[in-house]
């Protein structure tokens, strides 16, 4: 280092007439740290690290937190050997015992960036709109259409084709690309 050399440095230690500083952050510094970001719900990048029992060992800071199995995708995981090694942004949903349990969520941060996506594709769509989609399930009643990922609609059997059809397999296969109409919607809430 130089004088005038800008540097950061974490406060480790306060004495009356002494602060003592470190390069590098103490496990008090990096507790601090997440507590504010699960207090003001600010996402921290964290590295998939191990699978453990009913989830895996994330690395957040240096420090290790759990993730729920079921908090890793929003879709549903079984082994989850694919996330391993793999860096994410996560949602600090749970700390406490002052830093030494933290739990993380990935899925709450896909789910709220989805949920952005689908309310700006149905301000740009309203009612009367043609868009495209794919078929990714097939139902008696009808199939249903993923226009976004998070957003779907329900291609009524009736709706498929002007004559009777009796199932939807007949027209459609899942995976087929279709143009549909929207005609009206509903909160999955």
């Amino acid at each position: 280092l130089r004088p005038g050399d800008s540097v950061e440095l974490f406060v480790t230690s306060v004495r009356p007439g002494e602060t003592r500083l470190s390069p590098r952050p103490t496990d008090k510094n990096i507790a601090e740290d997440l507590k504010e970001a699960f207090e003001r719900r600010r996402p921290v990048e964290g590295r998939v690290v191990e699978a453990c029992k009913g989830g895996f060992r994330v690395s957040v800071k240096g420090k290790a937190v759990f993730c729920p199995i079921s908090q890793i995708d929003s879709k549903r995981t079984e082994t989850g050997v694919e996330f391993i090694g793999k860096t994410f942004a996560f949602r600090i949903t749970e700390f406490s015992e002052a830093g030494r349990n933290i739990v993380v969520s990935r899925r709450k941060l896909l789910d709220e960036e989805r949920g952005l996506a689908a309310d700006a594709f149905l301000a740009e769509n309203p009612d009367g709109t043609v868009v495209s989609g794919t078929v990714v399930r097939l139902e008696k009643f009808g199939a249903f259409v993923e226009l976004l990922p998070g957003v779907e609609g329900l291609l009524h059997v009736s709706e498929l084709a002007w004559s009777r059809v009796e199932a939807p397999s007949d027209l459609l296969s899942v995976g087929q690309a279709v143009a549909v109409k929207i005609l009206s919607r509903e909160s999955a809430e």
